[in-house]
């Protein structure tokens, strides 16, 4: 029997796994059947699983909130690179916020990078003390803190965007610590901020690994809906999950190559037309026939005179 089991589980669940993962399976099953053991099956109702803020944070999205002011971070802009112009909007009921890439052209757009010396594309800090406080007071924050938030890409009818869970925000309060200085001997106060997990995980690792599945399997698009812009306009849904284009950095590249392209086209067109209306039109000589030829020799002009010669 449990050479049958150990037959049988490899084959039906080879589509759930990748080939590294079924060759360390069958390595395991053969280590099992030497030492005579069946292959135990572990089901993960139970675990949990600890929030990804509790481990190294380097070279991940975030964005850090405090006194009027977003910054995204380099990681963000990687993910991103090339693009400068980006949509701010916030979900207050789901509690989230959320970047969307755009052109310059959109009414509410922004720059978050610029090109440094260079040439590399560098995070820029924005300035929206209205949206930061809006923010503070349905997440009920403490305006004297500093709040940091991990990012998601997902994929949304816009294409690709980065989605910040503000539930998930780790808090820095702002502490004074006295100590003594070796040197001098003196008392001195350095800041220290000290770092605040959000009240849900109090008292547990973190989230059920029940919880974590049917929230990432919600998560993989992001719907538009109850997103609003910074300046309080509602944000324009237009499609699915179903009909949803994913536009990868690339595809958004060629886009905007292509719409650089035919602007200048148009104005190669205007420009043309501008020429052409100010030409002067060529004058055209108009030779006026005569009713006859003038005589030019002597003789001609005998005949003429003798009415031999006709016209």
């Amino acid at each position: 029997m449990a050479e049958e089991n150990e037959k049988i589980g490899p084959e039906q669940n080879a589509q759930k796994f990748s080939t590294i993962e079924i060759d360390l399976i069958q390595k395991l099953i053969d280590m099992r059947k030497q030492s005579g053991q069946d292959l135990q099956y572990e089901k993960l109702e139970g675990y949990e699983i600890p929030p990804r803020t509790q481990f190294s944070m380097l070279n991940k999205p975030a964005v850090s909130i405090k006194n009027g002011q977003l910054n995204f971070n380099m990681a963000c802009v990687r993910m991103f690179e090339g693009v400068k112009y980006i949509l701010p909007i916030v979900n207050e009921e789901k509690h989230k916020l959320a970047v969307v890439p755009c052109q310059e052209e959109e009414s509410c757009s922004i720059d978050w990078a610029r090109k440094n010396k260079e040439d590399k594309w560098v995070n820029k800090q924005i300035t929206n003390r209205d949206l930061v406080v809006k923010i503070g007071a349905f997440m009920k924050w403490d305006t004297t803190c500093r709040y940091k938030v991990l990012g998601e890409v997902r994929m949304s009818a816009r294409g690709l965007i980065l989605v910040f869970d503000l539930t998930e925000a780790i808090m820095f309060s702002p502490q004074h610590e006295e100590y003594i200085d070796e040197e001098t001997g003196e008392k001195k106060i350095k800041k220290k901020d000290i770092k605040f997990y959000p009240d849900k995980y109090k008292g547990k690792i973190g989230m059920s690994y029940s919880d974590y599945a049917e929230t990432r399997q919600m998560n993989l698009f992001e719907d538009f809906s109850n997103y609003f812009q910074a300046d309080g306009g509602v944000v324009e849904d237009s499609g699915t999950d179903e009909t949803a284009v994913v536009k990868t950095q690339e595809t958004q590249e060629v886009e905007r190559e292509e719409q650089q392209t035919q602007e200048s086209d148009n104005a190669k067109v205007e420009q043309a037309g501008e020429e052409k209306e100010n030409v002067v039109p060529e004058t055209t000589a108009i030779t006026v026939p005569t009713p006859f030829e003038q005589p030019t020799s002597l003789a001609e002009q005998e005949a003429v005179s003798n009415g031999e010669k006709q016209f």
